[in-house]
């Protein structure tokens, strides 16, 4: 995977109707997006993530997605490593 450094991560976060209803939709993007802003300097440059909303996700609070989040990342090693030089 060939990433260009002087590009910008893109984010994209969806919600379908299995999530609830519209407030719920669009609570559980917020927690997302939110989540993603903590961990932000630590994602590769360049990425295109893509989130999908789970039903669980309204009743979460932001630790619970943001630990969940970090795991998911660093199982796809999609985050920069301290030490590594990526993030200088």
């Amino acid at each position: 995977m060939t990433l260009r450094q002087d590009q910008l991560v893109r984010l994209g976060v969806t919600a379908s109707r299995r999530v609830g209803n519209a407030v719920k939709r669009n609570r559980a993007k917020r927690l997302m997006r939110e989540a993603v802003r903590m961990i932000l300097p630590e994602i590769h440059q360049g990425m295109d993530l893509v989130l999908v909303a789970r039903p669980g996700i309204p009743a979460s609070g932001i630790l619970s997605v943001h630990a969940q989040l970090r795991s998911q990342l660093e199982t796809m090693n999609l985050l920069i490593r301290p030490g590594n030089g990526e993030g200088e």
